[in-house]
């Protein structure tokens, strides 16, 4: 029995794919679930290492469809590319583990989501989902799952609520998944279940469904490449940020424009200012002699008359100031993601996803920052990246590579030792082999040559 009045703590376990990307099958449990109290309270950490092309980008991609998903919006239409070349349909699961004081049970989600031809419905569908809990004592047991065949199961559970309101959840389920939206998270089915009161196991899963759409909505961060390529084109600076004491609890993303002075919302203006504020204490031992200021510059009305802001960034370095659309893209990139960053060092609930995280860090202020989270941080921080520097840094069970079988894409090394350097392991492994599966296919040089040359000489006989 899930207790429905105490704090509940998320934390991802584990991750599968089938038929995502280039994924045919891949699994990884992170390195907490190993722990029967599942880590809480410290730090969890997930690199995933491996050539170009090879899964990294696809395991961000399918936990930011996860969180869609959780949070009952509307998938992309360019989801439907992801589904695997040459099937219909592909499937992700989730795994994570809920804390209730020292209570600890487990809760996976599995949701195939199918490419859809109408053009005028969305191109991305569920077509399948479930939820399943277990206790660590019991099996896993079926929550609620919404298929093709049924529109809610089990039966014995939501029984009184198909009697009643069988054809209309008929009607809302078809609706909701034209629009490629989750029917489990949707509004409409939660406000179907509020109808059914008397019933613990329907009230239970509405606390279920709850918790994860706000773990979704509050608590897990996912940044990919195209959310940092505005600030490669100094366009955008998009601040990712959590605020949360006493009196506040306030999180997203503010975009403000760079390419020159912009106008805001008040309100946004005071949440910048906040952040700004609580970064600029971290920032001093991050980069050398650097702040980050807001230049208030005067106020505004927009077309409806509402109060904006004017303002620009810029950095200030030993009192100068400098716009900070010229500032490289580490440092902007760092200055984005700082503040979810010390969000999940010190909250065991955060769980930040970063793709391409070295991506114009220097490597040794990248290793810091990685062991640094290691030993003291409390939340969850997955990442991909080419650096190998946190390799020599942080622990094997952090780490898992990616592989050339696309039938099993992720594999943690075996055999590594305690006093082995795992940078040097892994090369090693390159090199020469030695684990279940190849890490690396390899280039032929002289092909590669070969083609160079040819391609250069293309207007030649």
């Amino acid at each position: 029995m899930i207790i429905m009045d105490k704090k509940y703590d998320l934390r991802i376990i584990e991750l599968s794919l089938h038929n995502f990307m280039n994924v045919a099958d891949g699994r990884v449990r992170l390195s907490c679930s190993k722990d029967k109290q599942r880590n809480f309270g410290r730090s969890d950490i997930l690199g995933i290492y491996g050539q170009n092309g090879s899964g990294k980008t696809a395991f961000i991609h399918a936990l930011a469809i996860i969180k869609t998903c959780l949070m009952g919006q509307k998938l992309n239409d360019e989801v439907a590319a992801y589904i695997k070349k040459d099937t219909s349909s592909m499937t992700i699961h989730i795994g994570f583990s809920a804390c209730i004081d020292e209570n600890v049970c487990d809760i996976f989600y599995d949701v195939t989501i199918q490419r859809e031809q109408d053009n005028n419905q969305a191109k991305a569908q569920i077509s399948a989902e479930r939820i399943s809990v277990c206790n660590g004592k019991n099996r896993k047991q079926t929550c609620i799952s919404s298929d093709i065949l049924n529109v809610l199961r089990p039966k014995k559970d939501f029984n009184d609520l198909l009697k009643v309101n069988n054809i209309d959840l008929q009607v809302k389920k078809g609706i909701v998944q034209s629009q490629g939206r989750s029917f489990i998270f949707s509004n409409e089915l939660y406000k179907s279940m509020e109808t059914i009161k008397d019933r613990d196991s329907i009230r239970q899963t509405r606390f279920i469904l709850t918790q994860l759409k706000k773990f979704a909505t509050e608590y897990l961060y996912i940044i990919g490449i195209k959310d940092i390529g505005f600030i490669n084109l100094s366009i955008l600076m998009p601040f990712y940020f959590h605020i949360q004491d006493d009196n506040t609890h306030s999180f997203g993303t503010i975009a403000i424009p760079i390419d020159g002075p912009a106008t805001i919302p008040q309100n946004a203006c005071k949440t910048a200012e906040t952040l700004i504020n609580d970064m600029n204490s971290v920032l001093t031992f991050l980069i050398p002699d650097f702040q980050l200021e807001m230049k208030d510059i005067g106020d505004e009305l927009d077309l409806q008359g509402k109060k904006m802001k004017r303002i620009e960034l810029v950095s200030l370095r030993n009192g100068q100031a400098i716009p900070l659309k010229y500032e490289s893209e580490g440092i902007k990139k760092i200055l984005s993601i700082l503040h979810v960053f010390m969000g999940a060092f010190n909250d065991s609930s955060m769980t930040i996803a970063i793709d391409e995280f070295d991506a114009g860090v220097f490597e040794y202020l990248l290793g810091e920052m990685l062991e640094i989270f290691e030993k003291s941080g409390k939340g969850q921080l997955i990442f991909t990246s080419h650096n190998l520097r946190p390799l020599e840094l942080l622990d094997k069970e952090f780490i898992v590579f990616t592989t050339t079988n696309p039938k099993n894409r992720y594999i943690r090394l075996k055999n590594v030792k305690s006093n082995n350097n795992l940078r040097d392991f892994y090369y090693r492994t390159i090199l020469l082999g030695g684990q279940d599966e190849n890490l690396y296919h390899e280039t032929n040089q002289y092909r590669l040559r070969y083609a160079l040359r040819k391609a250069g000489h293309h207007g030649e006989n």
